[in-house]
């Protein structure tokens, strides 16, 4: 965890850190709610962004997922970041490949800030069906992790079509492991 405004430059220490470390993950801990500052710092590498003033339970959930492998933004800035970030090139696909109906499903609470366990916990799913899901969208949406999944897709999203409520799951017909084994004899 870093504070950004450190006296010897917080950034410079996030910079050094991400260049040379890259398998250490960075949370930085700022007063400032710059759109400048927390679009160069995820430009840098860093992991997580948190505004002081959270609680102390932001900040476990925030260290929690980013050393789960996730990236967390204050909630606050991440609904900016949705508008004001440019998005990098694709890496693997162009974006125009369309997501299955479970697919904005599972894409639609990991814009909540849902793990993948409490995802699969809501779908009734299993964890690692979430996981593969995950990375189909990811491939198709042409992003290298959940946080660019979330901002491609909101930017992919038409005010008349937003991501369908959780309760559109009724409807599906659950995953083939989940049907009930019957007895022929």
């Amino acid at each position: 965890m870093l504070d950004l405004k450190l006296p010897d430059d917080g950034a410079a220490a996030a910079s050094t850190i991400a260049r040379e470390h890259p398998s250490v993950r960075i949370v930085i801990l700022t007063a400032s709610d710059s759109d400048s500052d927390v679009a160069a710092m995820l430009r840098l590498g860093v992991h997580g962004y948190l505004l002081k003033g959270c609680t102390g339970q932001e900040i476990i959930r925030a260290v929690q997922r980013v050393y789960a492998g996730e990236f967390y933004v204050t909630p606050s800035l991440a609904a900016r970041l949705l508008t004001e970030i440019p998005m990098p090139a694709a890496t693997a696909g162009d974006g125009s490949e369309e997501l299955s109906s479970r697919e904005e499903i599972i894409l639609a609470q990991v814009s909540k800030g849902l793990t993948n366990k409490e995802i699969a916990r809501a779908l009734n799913l299993r964890e690692k069906t979430v996981k593969h899901y995950m990375t189909n969208i990811m491939q198709k949406l042409g992003v290298r992790n959940r946080l660019e999944a979330v901002l491609v897709g909101q930017k992919r999203q038409r005010p008349s079509a937003p991501f369908p409520p959780i309760d559109a799951t009724a409807s599906m017909a659950p995953e083939p492991s989940t049907y009930p084994m019957k007895s022929t004899i």
